[in-house]
């Protein structure tokens, strides 16, 4: 009896679902770990395993490993790829996609930072927070150890990666704090913003008394630095 090949791991779908496609598995893993691929199989006669490494941009590219095991074993994974199980034999085919995905902990995506950065008032200033990481890494900011939340004049941008100090006010200056979180880690960076309040000068006073009645004679008057 000829039966077509089947995965024994495979998820079981009802004969009114779409099923022409080939089943996906997602694999979430650290840098550097390693991982074990599934593909055994059942079917009459005995299916033949192959494995290949799936490059999406270019199938060109696409790698047919030698390997014709059930399980495939990779090691010190460095970036995220996909890899493809086809299963086959004279009655049918059957594959499998394992997308293996490689997370991150958060990082800077620049180091090199002003810690002490100055706006005039009025002005505008953007606190970068940018960060890299795999998943997504959530950011809070904190302004002097109070959670920034719809504060005027301060609004978040870049998915709350940058926090935008609009139209400096004397008020907004202070110590400015982010801290990005995924599941791997966390990363903070502080800000101490400085507020530039330009020099004027008062108007003039009234000019004094002059120093003499008759002849040569001074007055004067004078205006402070504001």
């Amino acid at each position: 009896i000829l039966i077509p090949p089947t995965m024994i791991n495979s998820v079981v779908v009802s004969d009114d679902e779409v099923a022409d496609e080939p089943e996906q598995e997602e694999i979430s893993i650290l840098k550097g770990d390693n991982v074990t691929l599934d593909c055994a199989s059942l079917g009459n006669p005995k299916p033949e395993i192959f494995w290949t490494k799936v490059v999406y941009l270019d199938e060109k590219l696409n790698e047919q490993l030698a390997d014709k095991d059930a399980v495939l074993e990779l090691y010190n994974i460095e970036s995220t790829s996909t890899y493809s199980c086809y299963v086959n034999n004279t009655a049918g085919a059957t594959q499998k996609l394992f997308h293996i995905v490689v997370q991150s902990p958060p990082r800077f995506k620049t180091i090199e930072y002003d810690p002490k950065p100055a706006v005039s008032l009025h002005h505008s200033l953007d606190l970068n927070c940018e960060l890299v990481g795999v998943p997504e890494a959530e950011v809070q900011w904190t302004k002097d150890d109070v959670v920034v939340a719809g504060q005027k004049g301060l609004f978040l941008a870049s998915n709350g990666h940058v926090l935008r100090i609009s139209s400096a006010r004397d008020s907004d200056g202070g110590q400015y704090k982010c801290v990005g979180r995924n599941l791997h880690g966390q990363v903070s960076r502080e800000f101490l913003v400085i507020i530039e309040v330009p020099v004027s000068w008062s108007p003039w006073g009234d000019w004094s008394a002059c120093s003499a009645t008759c002849g040569k004679g001074t007055q004067f008057r004078s205006r402070i630095c504001l």
